[in-house]
């Protein structure tokens, strides 16, 4: 097996494990995480650091990873028949009639937690804890919000693409920016898979721009404005190269 096969395979368990919960169901507190009703055991930061890995001092009020489970927390149940719709109104096509409706009424529901995402974009504290048993290898530690976060991010894109649409400029590009912060976030994460799925939502939201900048009447000074900190983010960004060598 190459070394990117073994990579991709690791992702996969990564993001689709078992979940973890105790016997005892448990709110959130100090060791543990309530995401979709499930109660995460999260990984002790003292472990962490003797394998190596830099956990910074943070209070949860100032890291930006609680405020991304509240969005998770905050999203609709999943709607498998919107999937489809939701990847096309990322690309600014926007279906009519019954499913315009029933998408749009989707958007409208998360808009709880597309708030909690743009809230967590904004902080500069951020690392997404681990979970998992005391006793858990580094492998079978779990990252359970990651395809719920670029889910968030796909949302606020189609969102942008509706407020654009209704002449709500200076909200599409904030819902485009939210996006990019919270990628540049994961990007800077403390795991590979962090990286990569940041990688991902940020190339979301930049490979699309040109297509908010071609199609809508957005204002030049706003468009000017906006590049230039996507610009800066992206130019932030780590590579591929960089997180498979780290």
């Amino acid at each position: 097996m190459t070394r990117r096969c073994l990579i991709y395979t690791m992702l996969a368990l990564l993001m689709h494990a078992p979940q973890v919960w105790s016997d005892e169901p448990q709110g959130d507190d100090d060791n543990h995480v309530v995401l979709r009703g499930e109660s995460y055991r999260i990984y002790p930061a003292e472990l962490l650091r003797q394998r190596g890995v830099h956990v910074p001092d943070l209070l949860r009020d100032e890291n930006a990873a609680y405020v991304y489970f509240k969005a998770v927390n905050a999203m609709p149940e999943n709607d498998p028949e919107l999937a489809d719709l939701i990847d096309a109104a990322t690309e600014g096509q926007w279906p009519e009639g019954e499913l315009a409706d029933r998408l749009n009424g989707y958007l409208d529901n998360c808009a709880d937690a597309l708030e909690f995402a743009r809230q967590g974009s904004q902080m500069d504290g951020y690392f997404l804890p681990l979970f998992g048993e005391d006793s858990a290898s580094i492998y079978e530690l779990l990252l359970p919000t990651l395809g719920h976060q670029r889910t968030l991010a796909k949302l606020l894109v189609a969102d942008a693409h509706r407020r654009a649409q209704s002449g709500d400029h200076e909200g599409a590009i904030d819902n485009l920016l939210t996006a990019q912060r919270m990628g540049h976030h994961l990007g800077h994460g403390s795991t590979l898979i962090e990286g990569l799925v940041g990688i991902a939502i940020s190339a979301l939201t930049t490979d699309r721009m040109p297509k908010f900048a071609r199609t809508y009447d957005i204002p030049s000074d706003l468009l000017i404005s906006t590049v230039a900190e996507m610009d800066a983010i992206a130019g932030d960004m780590p590579t591929f190269d960089e997180l498979t060598r780290a």
